[in-house]
């Protein structure tokens, strides 16, 4: 067993703390037990609580795992190391390209409850399937209007504002045209 594995995936070993002889780790998917001498203060149970314990050096976020933090990290250096073998594009998480190869190779697995109407990733079939509801979960704070879309919501947004300065305007200062 190892103290330092970071899996986000897998059940980490379990600590059991006893006051008078020290430490002991039971790793259950080998049911092996380990008793570390009381000497050894610098582990703690925090290290397998879920604490958020790994720091972006460049920003830093914290994250439970050591993995999520690799991911995040990418997006400050611009790593993209999983490959498209079709077209060539570049994507920094694994998963993100396995979602562009279903562009390739024309598989929709989320179908519209509806229509019938298939889509590559669940999010985009969810704000499809607004425009057979009618849910608006996006709504202005300023008059209530509601949006299918974040995007529609913040570009609204700029009718509350000066156009001179972009800051938000009280009601009543000038005249608003919602759109």
């Amino acid at each position: 067993i190892s103290l330092e594995d970071n899996s986000c995936d897998q059940e980490g070993p379990t600590l059991q703390v006893q006051a008078s002889t020290g430490i002991k780790i039971t790793d259950y998917a080998t049911s092996q037990t380990f008793l570390l001498p009381r000497s050894i203060r610098t582990l703690t149970t925090s290290s397998f609580s879920g604490e958020k314990r790994f720091v972006c050096p460049h920003c830093s976020k914290r994250f439970k795992c050591f993995s999520q933090l690799e991911i995040h990290e990418r997006s400050h250096t611009g790593e993209k190391p999983f490959r498209c073998t079709l077209c060539g594009k570049r994507y920094a998480q694994k998963g993100h390209l396995y979602t562009h190869q279903r562009t390739h190779t024309g598989e929709k697995p989320y179908l519209c409850l509806h229509c019938g109407k298939g889509f590559i990733q669940k999010c985009t079939l969810d704000m499809h399937q607004r425009t057979h509801t009618g849910e608006k979960p996006f709504i202005c704070v300023k008059c209530g209007k509601g949006f299918t879309k974040k995007c529609n919501l913040n570009k609204h947004l700029t009718v509350h504002s000066d156009p001179t300065t972009g800051l938000y305007v009280e009601s009543g200062q000038h005249d608003l045209n919602i759109r």
